[in-house]
């Protein structure tokens, strides 16, 4: 999964540089001699990135690249564990990810809207980093497939007819409006200056 999530995110390379140069001092300090980059880098913790870089995701090319050279990793006898089975079904694997590949698209960051907020900054070896808070947060997004499910339980019991399945606009309307629904809450309820940029997203998303 690690490396299934480094084909879709990749961290902001000026706060990678920011936190290498804090952490390189640290490290003089503790009595480490001119430690090089790669030194650096490797003594940086998950904890350590998280709290002071953001994320991004690499854009559809980049990651439809990234994801298919991996399951070329996994496949075939490069893919088989130590007695020789293999770890993936090579045509059933071939089939979900042509199928799924149209969905990268929907897994990169909206533009123009800022998932991350700076809540306060901490000094490591003399240098300030800023300390950030992301909204793509799996608590959130396990919560909102929590409320999709709910809404939708609920809404096909009641809705749900022959009448309205032959008509797509019906059933696709209240699933766009619920998406917003739910994350114009959270967003207010994360920072109000980023409520308006979510509204320009969610035109976008009229126009589907």
């Amino acid at each position: 999964m690690g490396k299934l999530s480094q084909c879709v995110f990749k961290w902001d390379e000026g706060d990678l540089q920011l936190l290498t140069t804090a952490k390189r001092k640290e490290m003089i300090l503790q009595g480490v001699g001119n430690p090089s980059d790669n030194d650096v880098r490797r003594h940086l913790t998950s904890a350590e990135l998280a709290l002071h870089c953001k994320r991004v995701t690499r854009g559809t090319q980049e990651t439809q690249n990234l994801v298919s050279g991996l399951i070329q990793s996994l496949d075939g006898p490069k893919g088989c564990d130590t007695l020789a089975v293999p770890l993936i079904d090579s045509d059933r694997m071939a089939e979900v990810w042509r199928v799924q590949q149209q969905h990268i698209p929907c897994i990169q960051d909206p533009e123009g809207v800022h998932l991350y907020t700076q809540t306060g900054t901490l000094k490591k070896g003399g240098v300030i980093l800023p300390v950030y808070r992301c909204a793509r947060g799996s608590t959130s997004l396990e919560s909102f497939h929590l409320h999709m499910n709910r809404y939708y339980t609920r809404y096909i019991k009641i809705y749900y007819t022959p009448c309205n399945l032959s008509n797509s606009g019906t059933f696709y309307y209240p699933i766009k409006m619920t998406i917003i629904r739910f994350f114009i809450i959270k967003v207010i309820a994360l920072k109000e200056s980023m409520f308006w940029d979510v509204i320009e997203a969610f035109h976008q998303i009229e126009q589907y």
